[in-house]
């Protein structure tokens, strides 16, 4: 069977297709196309394969193609499979994020059509690991490297992560605790500056903004006080008021007021009041947009699988999540339970 048919077969053989590799790039059938002009790296990325865009990038598959019949390029399919590990193989072996379909559409804006949004994400937020070793190297006029070099993955998979929700930042802080630095929140200054002034790309500058200022943080008060902080619920209906105040604090701070999203995002936050229904979470929302479904209610990941037992209706990523979002939660939890009750009834009598 050929590479390219092994790619596209419901259960895709590893073994085989390292093997089909090992001939070599002109006999594997690498750049072979099927009748609809797709590679097999395509049928791989759209299947969100990802130890297989691996496998065949490794032997040198072009991650630029535009043969398909309606302009698809790789890095297209490898959105619409929403796998983020897939779009950023695909990114950091060199993947165009700018290229149009026959529609007109880039494989962003395919992804936030689909509401992928950590998918958009991805894409939006990507950073070369070029861009963070220039700081783990001495430069012109400094004495010595701005970061140590065994700072630069973990740092770029933190400005890469795509669920940029406080609480999961701090989660990631924990389990990399060296970026609770001075140093890194001087580097992620300067990066936010550099993306504005020299790429105009105000959403990456933001976002890098956005994470500073959860290191500072963290970094005045540590992972646990800022949890306990940011998930203090009001007294009368378990809002968030604290971390509603920080979220609207980072905006403000942020140092590009000419920038066309900060003047959006402070004009929304301006009529977003501090008192929202209970399934919205003010601030936070116009920050990072709506909370996906199935999202966990305390980090916003996605795929949360523990359920409140009480109300049936919030779900959580873990007990820990669960656990602290506990002083607000219980102020909401009855009417929750209520408006789930109201929402599953209909089904019921069907």
């Amino acid at each position: 069977m050929s590479l390219i048919k092994l790619c596209q077969s419901k259960d895709v053989d590893l073994g085989k297709i390292r093997g089909i590799l090992m001939k070599g790039k002109e006999d594997s059938g690498l750049d072979e196309l099927d009748d609809q002009g797709m590679t097999p790296l395509q049928h791989a990325a759209f299947k969100g394969n990802a130890d297989l865009v691996k496998m065949l990038i490794d032997h040198g598959a072009c991650v630029n193609t535009y043969e398909h019949n309606e302009g698809y390029s790789t890095l297209m399919f490898g959105a619409l499979s929403g796998n983020v590990k897939v779009v950023q193989q695909l990114l950091d072996a060199g993947a165009k994020t700018h290229t149009v379909n026959k529609v007109n559409r880039t494989a962003s804006e395919m992804a936030a059509f689909l509401g992928m949004k950590h998918i958009v994400a991805t894409i939006k937020g990507y950073v070369p690991m070029s861009d963070i070793v220039y700081y783990t190297k001495k430069q012109e006029l400094e004495s010595e490297p701005r970061l140590p070099s065994e700072w630069a993955e973990p740092l770029r998979m933190l400005i890469m992560q795509a669920n940029v929700h406080p609480v999961r930042v701090a989660y990631t802080l924990e389990e990399h605790p060296e970026l609770v630095d001075k140093k890194v929140c001087s580097v992620l200054q300067t990066m936010s500056e550099r993306y504005f002034k020299r790429d105009g790309n105000e959403w990456l500058s933001g976002k890098i903004h956005f994470v500073k200022c959860i290191i500072e943080h963290v970094l005045k008060n540590g992972v646990e006080e800022s949890l306990k902080s940011w998930l203090k619920g009001r007294q009368q209906d378990g809002f968030k008021l604290n971390l509603d105040n920080f979220i609207r604090q980072c905006v403000r701070s942020y140092a590009f007021h000419e920038s066309g999203e900060f003047r959006q995002m402070v004009t929304t936050l301006a009529h977003t009041p501090q008192a929202p229904p209970i399934d919205d979470d003010g601030a936070i929302t116009v920050f990072l947009g709506m909370r996906p479904d199935g999202g966990c209610q305390t980090c916003w990941e996605l795929n949360a699988q523990n359920r409140c037992a009480a109300c049936k209706a919030t779900v959580y990523c873990d007990r820990r999540c669960q656990k602290i979002d506990w002083s607000s939660h219980k102020k909401l939890c009855e009417s929750m339970s209520l408006a789930h009750e109201d929402a599953q009834a209909p089904c019921l009598k069907n």
